[in-house]
């Protein structure tokens, strides 16, 4: 009878246990190994990283292999090089805080950021070739004082970087913003992007030793320029100055001392609030606030994560609204905008991707941000950007596990994201193998998630591995330090 007992105790105990499995998927330690799958497969088939900093190309990662075109793909700035700042902030928080080897992510991270200084410093010259009809191998002439300006384009990966890199990937073509759009300049969608990273970087890095790592430069300009700002001493780089830097650059950028008349269909209205080349005054293709957001409403969320970023406040000029952020806020409380007058209660909804990642970072709210975020991540069909709430905890909580405890939520939010990563592909994402994560990025793309796609994309993958790290920071590795 015992015998019976016992195995009738084992057999109830594995039965808890695959239920607990088909519950909650890949227990963490296999999520780990995803995750480093994950990690090799990004640097092997997705970015070429280069210590030679000023070189094309490098250092930014692609977004998607489109097998059905044969054909790369860097996508148009949005998910790239945002979530790859984030995924080696948070990736070495995790290690610093396990006391493992930081030298591969530090690596990867100052050429990343140099990535951004490189981009931040040729663009002009490289739009000012491109216009001009010049040869391939122009002789490029900068200056550092008019260039270094936070104006940059997208991305440049350029054909003479495919022919030097190419043997590195699975395609025999590529595509990116810089050899295929009209305007491969930024747009306000790229700054917002780029901050979520940076803010990452700016509260989980701090000072970061550089003395193991190679790196070289074709000119003395960049270095000379963080040497002369305090941000880069001797063996050491102070990305938290680094960031303000960069942040500060682009909050200025979008503040233009001359007022711009925007397309007529807006009335003609004038506003200092736009994004312009600075080579020819005009606004950029896209995203450059003609639509009068940025001057109504987003400028004050830049201030404020500017704020947050550099402990200053860089507005120069007002917008076409109050400076403390009322039209903002409304929109970020109720996401639709209530026309006034003879259309009384009539909604105007929209994605309210930009107001979410402004509030993440700027937190202009305090601890209803965070409520907000989480009421419209679980109320939103479509749009739920999962990634907000956590890198809110991140920045603005001083412990993201023991606020959720206080709370009452910890159980609650942590199980949505175990149910979340059920699903993660092990060996790589692409569109046919998860309904999860099947896009270039679920956090900022998620209506591409229920269309069915064309088969034969596989995906960077790097949705994954941001949501995953921000997952450990608050459910791991901050609850073993609040033991």
């Amino acid at each position: 009878m015992k015998l019976s007992y016992v195995l009738i105790d084992i057999a109830l105990f594995l039965m808890f246990s695959l239920n607990i499995n088909s519950i909650f998927g890949q227990s963490n330690f296999h999520l780990d190994s995803t995750y480093e799958r994950y990690r090799e497969r990004l640097r092997e088939h997705f970015i070429v990283i280069d210590s030679c900093v000023e070189h094309q190309g490098v250092n930014i990662p692609a977004t998607e292999i489109n097998y059905s075109e044969n054909r790369m793909e860097w996508s148009d700035g949005n998910s790239n090089m945002s979530h790859y700042l984030s995924i080696l902030a948070t990736e070495f928080a995790i290690q610093s805080n396990q006391q493992k080897p930081t030298l591969q992510t530090r690596s990867e991270l100052l050429y990343a950021l140099m990535a951004l200084e490189r981009l931040d410093l040729y663009s002009e010259t490289f739009l000012r070739t491109n216009s001009n009809n010049e040869s391939e191998y122009p002789v490029l002439i900068v200056n550092p004082r008019a260039n270094i300006n936070g104006f940059h384009n997208r991305d440049d990966v350029s054909s003479e970087f495919w022919k030097s890199h190419k043997h590195h990937f699975k395609t025999d073509s590529f595509r990116s913003v810089y050899t295929h759009a009209n305007d491969p300049a930024l747009s306000q969608d790229n700054i917002i992007h780029h901050l979520e990273g940076l803010t990452l970087v700016s509260v989980l890095v701090n000072k970061i030793s550089i003395k193991d790592i190679p790196i070289h430069f074709d000119t003395p300009i960049i270095p000379n320029y963080l040497k002369n700002r305090g941000i880069w001493a001797g063996d050491s780089i102070d990305c938290k100055k680094w960031v303000a830097d960069i942040a500060k650059r682009y909050v200025l950028l979008i503040q233009n001392k001359t007022k711009k008349r925007l397309p007529k269909p807006l009335l003609g209205v004038r506003t200092h609030w736009y994004i312009a080349n600075p080579l020819n005054n005009e606004l950029v293709e896209e995203g450059s606030g003609s639509d009068l957001d940025l001057s109504i409403f987003f400028h004050y969320g830049f201030i404020e994560t500017a704020r947050f970023l550099t402990g200053e406040n860089h507005r120069r000029y007002h917008g076409l609204s109050p400076t403390h952020g009322m039209i903002f806020k409304t929109l970020m409380r109720y996401r639709q905008i209530k026309l006034p007058g003879f259309i009384p209660n009539i909604p105007i909804k929209f994605d309210d991707y930009k107001i979410r990642s402004l509030a993440t970072t700027g937190n202009p709210m305090g601890n209803e941000t965070f409520e907000l975020l989480l009421h419209h991540r679980n109320h939103s069909a479509i749009f739920k950007y999962e990634h907000f709430p956590l890198i809110w905890l991140i920045l603005h909580s001083k412990n993201a596990t023991q606020h959720l405890l206080d709370v009452g939520i910890y159980e609650i939010e942590k199980s949505y994201y175990d149910t979340l990563f059920m699903d993660i592909p092990k060996n790589g994402s692409n569109d046919c193998n998860s309904k999860n994560w099947k896009s270039t990025s679920r956090c900022v793309w998620p209506e591409h998630l229920p269309k069915t796609s064309e088969i034969g994309h596989e995906y960077s993958g790097m949705d994954f591995m941001m949501l995953f790290n921000l997952y450990r920071l608050v459910f791991i590795v901050h609850k073993d330090n609040s033991n």
